[in-house]
């Protein structure tokens, strides 16, 4: 039992010499207590690190306009409505995801397709007023890859918006639908080159994780293989993408041939210790995913690097392998998303 005296800190005021306020010394306290009370064992003591560090990481998430770029590029599109209307939007199967974008940055989330046989509902997030969706184009464009092209036509279009009430001359109009026409065709369209990888990782600089963190939350795949080793993956038809994570985290890239009127993907696979590397990267920008990247991770602290496992460490991959599978078919669910709600909100609100 801790007295008064061992188990209250002075109060000391905030000041710029990195003094802790009471918010972080109490913090640090209940951690030292928690420690006390519920480790023993070195194993103990690496779980205990391993919760603590997964609870600062998700206390700092907050969406950036690179992580936005990301999500776009990886589930997201852009579309011109028959040459009329511009729209930016996000097509998922989990809803928190998209309620995070929209209380960030405004637009809708809406179910686009309910559920039906076999199949999920869907939702979607979109912006489609011409004033906010300039503002939030010119936000997401310099951390764009995949999806450049598309916006800066996509601007050229809106660019040519006339006054309302006054009818646009068919010089503009075949303008709009041509620039329509070039925007469908760069949809779905992939891309074997790998060229400029050097001057895209300059251009995202230190937002270069936030991007591929987005990436990852959308096209990425978290696995136990067979012989119960982690594994890691993101799979394209744009082969820029499987090398910038192969840039930022190593592992291998490999090429799938086409089959059956598809086009030829790339896919980024990490294993084991790279794996277990690049997910405490990607981890403070995963929604949908953080379940199974926590998952994951504490099952590789507690198994550990080398030597024989114990049949307690044995039952705990497989039940791990078995909770990540099942995390896979399954949704979050409405009360996670008003704690995401919650948390957004605590984190500063709205984005403008």
């Amino acid at each position: 039992m801790l007295t008064t005296d061992e188990g209250c800190e002075r109060q000391q005021p905030d000041s710029e010499g990195g003094t802790p306020n009471m918010d972080e010394a109490s913090e640090a306290r209940v951690r030292r207590v928690a420690r006390e009370m519920l480790c023993r064992t070195p194993l103990d003591h690496a779980l205990f690190d391993c919760c603590v560090r997964m609870s600062q990481i998700e206390r700092r998430f907050a969406p950036t306009d690179a992580w936005l770029a990301g999500i776009v590029d990886g589930d997201g599109h852009v579309c011109a409505k028959r040459g009329r209307s511009v729209e930016l939007g996000v097509t998922q199967v989990d809803s928190a995801l998209l309620i995070t974008i929209a209380k960030h940055y405004g637009g809708s989330a809406r179910i686009a397709r309910r559920a039906g046989g076999n199949q999920r509902a869907r939702w979607r997030w979109s912006v489609q007023a011409a004033a906010p969706l300039i503002q939030l184009l010119h936000k997401i464009r310099p951390f764009s890859v995949l999806k450049r092209r598309q916006i800066d036509l996509a601007l050229r279009l809106l660019a040519s918006v006339g006054s309302p009430g006054r009818p646009l001359s068919a010089t503009v109009r075949k303008r709009r639908a041509a620039i329509a026409r070039q925007i469908s065709a760069l949809n779905g369209r992939g891309n074997p080159s790998a060229r400029g990888i050097g001057e895209i990782l300059t251009r995202l600089g230190t937002d270069a994780y936030a991007y591929v963190g987005a990436i990852f939350e959308c096209e990425g795949s978290i696995t136990v293989t067979r012989t119960r080793q982690l594994c890691i993956g993101v799979e394209m038809i744009d082969r820029r993408v499987p090398v910038l994570f192969f840039r930022l985290f190593g592992g291998t890239v490999r090429h799938a041939r086409a089959c059956r009127g598809r086009q030829p993907t790339w896919r980024w696979t990490a294993k084991t210790r790279s794996a277990e590397s690049a997910l405490w990267q990607l981890l403070p920008w995963l929604v949908t995913k953080r379940a199974q990247a926590q998952l994951a991770l504490g099952s590789r602290v507690a198994i550990g690097r080398a030597g024989r496992l114990t049949p307690e460490q044995r039952r705990l991959r497989e039940s791990t392998a078995a909770k990540i599978k099942r995390l896979k078919r399954s949704t979050i669910e409405e009360e996670d998303c008003a704690y995401i709600e919650a948390r957004n909100a605590r984190l500063g609100g709205t984005a403008a």
